[in-house]
């Protein structure tokens, strides 16, 4: 039984060891991901700001060692500045900004800002010449910071990297940045909000979109390493503990087989004293002629036996004594392992729940919903009923992002998020679908009982509205209605969720369109 405990331990350990081997494996690449993250954005990056400069410097130099406390505050210092940088309206003209990082002497500067004073006074009465000069200014004017030379590509001039076409200035941070979201092979647990990400810098988005994408960006990663350091100290910590109790189950087992040979030697003796006794008593009897000196004998031999057995007994008494106090200490260790097993296998459950959980808003997250949906298609082909989906999108998203800053879009969702989940039934299931996005199932509803209940959730955003800054800010969502069928793939019916979606948008936003049946549709 005990040999049988010992396999079962061993085992346990050794799947332990192996979880703890991948998890370290997963905090390594996910340590790399950051590095490699962190470099590109810094080159990227890096000349495009003169108050950031210096962090992305430091931010270049701290990357070189790996993951450490020192990179950590590094990401911190460069979020903050980018949060200022983000919040400082420019006090200068952008034009007089322009000129001053350029190359041009003193004297040139005043002339450029002349030239463009009289340009923008009068438009149309500025000249041919005016406008040739000023042009050739800029064209031989070329970047005062040294990181220019750092591409060739910079060349020609501050006026042919404006209007040179398809050069690196052509390639703007957004872009840039939208590439190495694209290029990077993120883990699954990242790719909801990566993607919310990229959508942030798609279409038409100003051009520092990038500064809150990057700041979240660095958010995100510390997370999952946070997260990977936190699992890989609570399975190191476990099988620490693990291993110290393994090694009291052995002592005990070891002590008990000593325990054993022990009894098993003393026995020896004994039998071997009580043999000898007897001998000699049997010898006494045939050669003994004196009654008084055979009963002496007699009695001194069975005195010495007596002594033997009492002798054994009590070292048999001594031996069990220390038996229980091993089983008592070894059941004490066994319960605080099971005990610390228990605590390990919630915090793992935490962190599998973790995955599942949009960190913004503290919903499920879409791999949560493709979990979801499949649950309940499968109670819809054995049950039958109604299944219903309602995909949401906040409206003008966008602008609140540009208008008051990652900020504010930050704090919509959550209050978006928040209004609607207050309002679903007790069966009902919402997630953040990725982005500005939201999807709702509504098992046991047909399309029209589906839009009530959308149109409560609608109203109840249209009537909270969000403040920013002191001002109030308008919040409305657009809804699109669809519902399933037991031999429909779930992206299919998505698909026609988002069409309807699409003209509720078209119609004016802050409305519900339920979304033809299928086969009516022009698309079919």
């Amino acid at each position: 039984m005990a040999d049988q405990s010992s396999e079962d331990w061993q085992k346990r350990f050794q799947q332990l060891a192996v979880q703890q081997e991948e998890d370290g494996r997963r905090h390594a690449e996910a340590e790399q991901t950051l590095c490699r993250t962190i470099i590109r954005v810094c080159a990227a990056t890096g000349g495009l700001d003169p108050l950031l400069d210096p962090h992305l410097k430091r931010l270049r130099a701290a990357v070189k060692d790996g993951y450490s406390p020192q990179l950590e505050q590094r990401l911190a210092e460069f979020s903050d500045e980018l949060v200022k940088a983000q919040d400082q309206a420019p006090a200068a003209d952008p034009f007089e900004r322009l000129v001053g990082r350029t190359a041009l002497g003193g004297r040139q500067q005043k002339k450029a800002l002349a030239l463009w004073e009289k340009l923008c006074k009068s438009p149309a009465d500025v000249s041919d010449l005016l406008v040739d000069e000023l042009l050739g200014l800029l064209g031989q004017a070329g970047v005062a910071d040294d990181s220019a030379s750092d591409s060739g590509a910079r060349g020609g001039g501050l006026f042919g990297r404006l209007l040179g076409g398809k050069g690196d200035a052509a390639s703007a941070p957004n872009q840039t940045v939208a590439g190495l979201l694209d290029k990077v092979d993120w883990p699954p647990s990242l790719q909801e909000e990566i993607a919310g990400l990229s959508s942030q810098l798609s279409g038409d988005v100003p051009d520092d979109a990038w500064v809150g994408v990057v700041e979240r960006l660095s958010d995100l990663v510390l997370e999952v390493m946070r997260s990977a350091d936190n699992r890989v100290k609570a399975a190191g910590d476990f099988l620490a503990g693990l291993t110290a109790r393994l090694a009291s189950i052995d002592q005990h087992i070891n002590s008990g087989s000593e325990r054993r040979q022990a009894s098993r030697d003393s026995g020896q003796v004994l039998g071997d004293t009580v043999r000898a006794e007897v001998g000699d008593i049997s010898g006494s009897l045939q050669d003994s002629r004196d009654l008084d000196q055979l009963v002496v004998m007699v009695t001194d031999s069975l005195d010495r036996i007596q002594q033997q057995v009492e002798r054994h007994l009590s070292d048999d008494a001594t031996r069990h004594q220390a038996a229980d106090r091993d089983d008592v200490r070894l059941r004490q260790s066994m319960a605080e392992l099971e005990a610390e097993a228990a605590r390990l296998r919630r915090r793992l459950a935490e962190t599998e729940e973790q995955a599942f959980r949009d960190a913004l808003t503290g919903l499920p997250n879409r791999r949560a919903y493709d979990d979801r949906v499949a649950e309940e298609i499968a109670r819809l082909k054995r049950f039958g009923g109604d299944l219903s989906l309602v995909v949401w999108d906040l409206d003008n998203f966008k602008k609140i992002n540009d208008n008051l800053g990652h900020k504010a879009g930050d704090k919509a969702l959550k209050v978006v998020a928040d209004l609607l989940a207050s309002r679903l039934r007790e069966t009902d299931f919402i997630a953040r679908y990725g982005g500005e996005e939201f999807v709702v199932l509504l098992p046991g509803a047909d399309p029209e009982a589906a839009l009530v209940v959308a149109e409560q959730m609608r109203e109840a955003v249209a009537n909270a509205g969000l403040h920013s800054n002191n001002k109030p800010v308008a919040l409305t969502v657009s809804g699109g209605i669809a519902c399933f069928t037991a031999d429909e793939h779930p992206d299919r019916v998505f698909e026609q969720a988002d069409q309807a979606l699409y003209q509720a948008k078209s119609a004016g936003k802050n409305r519900c369109v339920i979304a033809a049946a299928p086969g009516t549709g022009s698309d079919d």
